[in-house]
């Protein structure tokens, strides 16, 4: 948790948004993790002010606008729920996510997820055509299973990480613990 709360993209090479660490929090049944979910978002909010906590159904995917579109007749760009201010934190909770039928706006709505997830970027809809912008946003999901819709980063990789950090040597001066 504290490496994810820590998280930001330090750069891009070949598309890889580096240094960003999606988490996903598994094992949750709706009744813990709606208690969870509530006293963690509440601590999250207290330590970073851009945080928005998102209770993913599939009604949710299917009415809700993520990406920013512009309206043309009033020559405004209307924000969608993924048009962050950078450094922003996202919460989702999967676990009342059920079967259900995901309608064209759902699937491009879980699209839309999966490429903020993967590449840290938000698509706007321009209606004629559609720009990638670059974001920078910290998402945690808690699910009762792996998140199919949110790939979060691999344990694996992140237990290697901290096994060769802690074999790495350290070098204290001597006038650092004389003191």
């Amino acid at each position: 948790m504290l490496l994810h709360l820590l998280s930001r993209v330090h750069a891009r090479a070949d598309n890889v948004a580096v240094g960003k660490l999606s988490l996903n929090l598994t094992c949750f049944s709706k009744e813990i993790a709606s208690v969870f979910s509530t006293k963690l978002s509440v601590l999250i909010k207290n330590l970073l002010p851009f945080t928005k906590c998102i209770l993913l159904t599939v009604e949710y995917l299917n009415t809700t606008s993520l990406a920013p579109k512009k309206d043309y007749q009033i020559n405004r760009l209307i924000p969608g729920v993924l048009q962050l201010a950078e450094g922003s934190h996202l919460m989702f909770d999967e676990t009342c996510l059920e079967t259900g039928t995901l309608n064209s706006a759902g699937v491009e709505n879980a699209r839309l997820l999966k490429a903020l997830t993967e590449l840290q970027k938000v698509e706007y809809d321009f209606k004629y055509y559609k720009m990638e912008m670059m974001a920078h946003v910290q998402m945690l999901i808690s699910s009762e299973g792996k998140s199919n819709i949110l790939p979060a980063e691999i344990l694996e990789a992140w237990r290697w990480y901290l096994a060769t950090v802690r074999s790495m040597p350290q070098l204290i001066e001597s006038d650092v613990y004389k003191n």
